[in-house]
């Protein structure tokens, strides 16, 4: 389920299945001070095969290294809180895509 909604989201025919996230690996992944490998160990455990809704969603000036705070600078509570949020954002996608 969702991190923010109650509908069953899990796609079989992607292979996404967000009830295999728990809330160790959410901890675990938010230790790690490279965002790459934070959201690779989630996307491994759900089965997502690409990174293309993770990079829309931590795209922005906020994450740029000009203008941005790096994800090795952010606090573990404040990481947990971007990878549910970005758990979100994946459920949003994948509901809007068996809609169609």
């Amino acid at each position: 389920m969702c991190p923010s909604q109650s509908a069953d989201t899990s796609a079989p025919y992607i292979g996404f299945d967000i009830t295999r996230v728990t809330p160790e690996l959410l901890k675990s992944a938010a230790v790690m001070d490279d965002m790459d490998e934070a959201l690779a160990s989630i996307q491994t455990e759900c089965g997502i095969e690409s990174g293309d809704v993770a990079g829309l969603f931590f795209s922005g000036l906020e994450w740029s290294d000009d203008f941005g705070t790096p994800w090795s600078e952010r606090g573990e509570a404040e990481r947990l809180g971007w990878l549910v949020s970005y758990l979100d954002h994946e459920c949003m996608y994948r509901k809007a895509c068996d809609r169609s």
